[in-house]
């Protein structure tokens, strides 16, 4: 009997100190700390880069020559000069005997997005896309002209 009653205190005992130091542990931080450390020696710089790379544009820059079929004015040649910084696009356009600036966007998956502007408020939206390297091929709707307004077409042209 003396024998269970000194294994239960010794057991006690044993219980308090073990929880005095879990308990320590938290207090002073040494259990967050050592798993933070071992977290950062084991995450290679490269590993967290992965997913944060912003994915490249593509080059779409250059002089283009080509057609446009517009829904009013038919079949025609058209013709473009883009500047490009980034994402961001400037430049001219012509179609048949129109022209005017342009500046848009492209994204990392070459889908263009242009304002081309012939006058006054008069333009026209561009959705399209780059491939191949050297053609730029969409669609365009007119707006801001009182004659236009409705009018769209599609556009192809090559460096």
């Amino acid at each position: 009997m003396l024998a269970r009653i000194g294994f239960a205190v010794g057991g006690f005992v044993l219980l308090m100190f073990a929880m005095g130091g879990v308990e320590s542990l938290f207090a002073h931080r040494g259990f967050a700390g050592s798993t933070a450390w071992a977290e950062d020696w084991f995450t290679s710089p490269d590993d967290a880069d992965v997913d944060t790379q912003p994915a490249t544009v593509p080059d779409v820059s250059g002089t283009y020559t080509g057609t446009v079929n517009d829904d009013r004015d038919g079949s025609g040649s058209a013709g473009a000069t883009i500047n490009q910084n980034r994402k961001g696009l400037t430049g001219s356009w012509s179609f048949f005997f129109h022209g005017g600036t342009l500046k848009g966007k492209v994204d990392s998956n070459g889908n263009l997005h242009i304002r081309l502007k012939a006058g006054g408020r008069c333009g026209a939206n561009f959705k399209g896309t780059f491939q191949n390297g050297n053609e730029i091929t969409g669609s365009y709707q007119v707006t801001g002209c009182r004659k236009g307004n409705g009018d769209g077409g599609t556009l192809d042209i090559l460096k």
